[in-house]
């Protein structure tokens, strides 16, 4: 099993938190490719030191200011070409795994609507096999990868596989009502059945529910029964399921430093 931890321009690291996280058992560094990466030069520092300590490399395509199913067909079109031109620059110069992008929209869609636009997100078809790189959709709370059986239409359409983010899904049950624990695995069985061996990677996060909003991204402690469970049943359909331990905070709001990533691990570690 591939795990991963993430890295993104507001990112410090050195040599010494490099090996801490190999010596941990961590085997793949997830990139955020968040504006101004990658046309940096402390981009191609990081990239390099952490290719020199013989992680893998997958990268998460950039998203701030990015809507490939935009209703607008400018913002569509120009959103797939900033895919298209990260995807370019990053083959050239280095080896990477993987990629994941996210499908958002803040607007309501009709059905009618999603069918014009899913036509559309052929280029990333275009782009896999043009640059040889996996493309995966990450599941997020809306009407195409929200939805279990969209996402998997959307994926048999274009070849592309499926990023698992659970707690994306589960963070839209929590703001209507706080489901049990069954309820929880209820929710995410009918995914994985749906979605089967088209999960290719899953990304792990905890959350929380603080004035309305779902607060994402922290550790995993409260949620950790939920995980173990979700890798196990994966695992059924994919052996070689990849994880990546998508943690950027604490629960009381405080940056996870390399400590909190190398536990976070160990305690993924205990429950499977």
């Amino acid at each position: 099993m591939d795990k991963a931890f993430t890295l993104w321009y507001k990112s410090t690291i050195n040599n010494k938190d490099l090996e801490r996280l190999f010596d941990a058992g961590y085997t793949t560094a997830e990139i955020s490719i968040d504006y101004p990466w990658p046309h940096t030069t402390d981009f191609h520092e990081v990239m390099n030191k952490i290719i020199e300590y013989g992680f893998q490399v997958q990268i998460h395509h950039p998203w701030r200011d990015i809507n490939i199913i935009s209703p607008y067909k400018t913002i569509r079109e120009s959103s797939l070409q900033v895919i298209r031109e990260v995807t370019s620059y990053l083959y050239k110069k280095y080896e990477i795994k993987t990629s994941i992008v996210h499908l958002d929209t803040r607007n309501l869609l009709s059905s009618h609507e999603i069918k014009i636009i899913t036509s559309h997100l052929k280029e990333l078809t275009q782009i896999q096999q043009e640059y040889m790189i996996p493309i995966l959709i990450e599941t997020l709370p809306n009407p195409i990868t929200g939805d279990p059986n969209t996402i998997k239409e959307l994926s048999d359409m274009l070849d592309l596989g499926i990023c698992f983010d659970a707690t994306h899904i589960l963070s839209r049950e929590l703001l209507k009502k706080k489901p049990t624990m069954e309820k929880s695995l209820q929710i995410i069985d009918e995914w994985i059945e749906t979605l089967k061996e088209k999960i290719k990677l899953l990304h792990l996060h905890g959350m929380k529910i603080e004035n309305k909003h779902a607060i994402v991204h922290l550790t995993l402690e409260d949620q950790i029964n939920v995980f173990s469970k979700l890798i196990k049943k994966v695992q059924n359909y994919n052996a070689n399921i990849g994880i990546t331990i998508e943690v950027f905070y604490k629960p009381n709001g405080h940056p996870v430093t390399i400590e909190d990533m190398v536990e976070q691990l160990r305690l993924l570690h205990k429950y499977l």
